[in-house]
């Protein structure tokens, strides 16, 4: 008989590493949609509307209540900022600007702890319509 080699199972099934940093992207409505399953427990928003330009995310809401505070037409420019894999909203602007108000990056900020929370932040890009973020596992 003649012998015929048998490729062994890890020569025969070539396992695929995965290239990392992938992209996630967000877009608009995805925020929108967030926002209103609950994202922050408590957090109730309605008429919420937001925009991607060139590095900024604009935030309008006709009402956001949070416990006993409660905001109407409010405006919150700003970009984001990643460090040592962290992503994290910087409020530019916010209309009408008061002590209530100033909490809305605090929001913002822990909705994205949540959206990101397994992975390692190395870039995020803002252009019209989406947020893109380049990611990796965390270890």
């Amino acid at each position: 008989p003649t012998a015929t080699s048998v490729p062994t199972r890890a020569a025969a099934v070539a396992t695929a590493t995965p290239e990392w940093p992938k992209t996630i992207v967000i877009t608009e409505a995805e925020i929108e949609e967030m926002a209103a399953s609950g994202g922050v427990p408590g957090l109730t928003i309605t008429g919420l509307d937001v925009t991607f330009g060139n590095d900024t995310m604009t935030v309008f809401f006709e009402s956001l209540k949070y416990g006993f505070i409660s905001m109407r037409n409010v405006t919150v420019e700003g970009h984001f900022d990643v460090t040592n894999g962290v992503a994290t909203f910087v409020a530019d602007s916010i209309s009408p600007r008061n002590l209530a108000t100033t909490q809305i990056p605090g929001f913002v900020n822990q909705a994205l702890g949540q959206q990101f929370s397994q992975w390692y932040v190395e870039d995020i890009t803002i252009t019209p319509g989406q947020l893109s973020a380049s990611v990796s596992p965390r270890s």
